[in-house]
């Protein structure tokens, strides 16, 4: 039985091989570079061994191993590192979930896996490490290629974005808001608006975290005990001149347009109710909640719908072809 768990385990644990792995034999020629790293006609001939070999078959085979070595001189040189305690955790879940294969691919439940394992006098800890040994070379790599796509498709979002022509997004958003009304399940969509004021303090080398918000905590209560109106005290004190001139006022908005910390204190804080001193990303606030109205965004509503849609087709490309936005700046020379 133990023979047959860790023969499972090989086969369901084949990672990245190493792309140089062979010394290159005496006269094999090179047919390529990519970013100085030499491609042999070897390995070309290796990838060929079970396809006919047409000229469309090596130049597919060609771009292939080029595709290959534009990821490893690319991981080389980014240096992409994954924090060992992040790592360690993926690692953990990993090798609970090739324990649950092997269990499976012996046709018994995790539990019952665990307690064989036991009755052959299998140290489970010792196993887990050795899971790890094997796993955590190629878990490492997929993760440091998976890093690797996100920055280069990170890289081309807000040009992706820019590529969305308006026409076309409204003109997707009237047709699914036409697809509901056919179903008859279009209705009116509307959402909350609230009109807020508030006093900003920020900190500086004069002025900590902790006297800022004690600033504020008298300016409230102050303003509670009528000794100030909270306008006056935001056009005195708070930094946010724009509102302080207007009394703390920011007019009708949707919370989600202020940031998250601010947004969640709007929809805690009672309407005529001052909040407690609170710290967003831009310094320390208090708030009161002077209106709120409910607000038609039915097309709003759509338009984020089809710009979802846009955006997830022009993604979905993009990650088929990420690989090929590193030759764009890669230097390959084919001989």
């Amino acid at each position: 039985m133990r023979k047959k768990i860790f023969q499972i385990f090989c086969i369901s644990c084949v990672g990245f091989s190493t792309f140089y792995a062979n010394a290159q034999p005496l006269g094999d020629r090179v047919v390529a570079s990519v970013n100085g790293a030499p491609i042999l006609q070897s390995q070309v001939n290796q990838l060929l061994k079970n396809r006919s070999a047409t000229p469309v078959a090596r130049q597919k085979a060609l771009d292939e191993l080029i595709n290959q070595a534009l990821i490893e001189t690319t991981l080389q040189q980014s240096k992409i590192t994954v924090p060992p305690q992040q790592f360690q955790q993926i690692l953990n879940q990993e090798i609970e979930r090739q324990m649950q294969l092997i269990a499976q691919h012996n046709g018994m439940s995790y539990g019952q896996f665990i307690v064989v394992l036991t009755q052959e006098g299998v140290n489970l800890e010792q196993y887990r490490a050795r899971l790890a040994e094997q796993i955590a070379p190629g878990l490492y790599r997929q993760i440091q290629l998976a890093t690797l796509r996100s920055q280069i498709i990170g890289q081309e979002v807000n040009i992706l974005r820019q590529s969305i022509n308006r026409n076309e997004l409204q003109a997707l958003a009237a047709k699914l808001e036409e697809e509901t009304k056919a179903s008859g399940k279009h209705m009116a969509i509307t959402a909350t608006q609230y009109n807020v004021r508030h006093i900003l303090l920020t900190t500086n080398p004069l002025l900590s975290d902790k006297e800022a918000k004690a600033k504020l905590t008298q300016i409230r209560k102050d303003i509670l005990d009528k000794k100030i109106s909270f306008g006056k005290a935001a056009l005195e004190y708070s930094k946010d001149y724009l509102s302080g001139a207007n009394g703390g006022e920011l007019g009708y908005q949707f919370p989600e347009m202020y940031s998250p910390t601010f947004a969640k204190t709007i929809l805690s804080t009672p309407q005529g109710k001052i909040s407690q001193p609170f710290k967003s990303t831009f310094g320390w606030h208090i708030l009161e909640v002077i209106g709120n109205r409910q607000q038609n965004v039915t097309n709003d509503v759509y338009m984020q719908k089809a710009y979802e849609i846009l955006m997830r087709d022009k993604l979905g490309v993009l990650e088929k072809n990420w690989i090929y936005l590193l030759r764009q700046n890669a230097n390959i020379q084919i001989n």
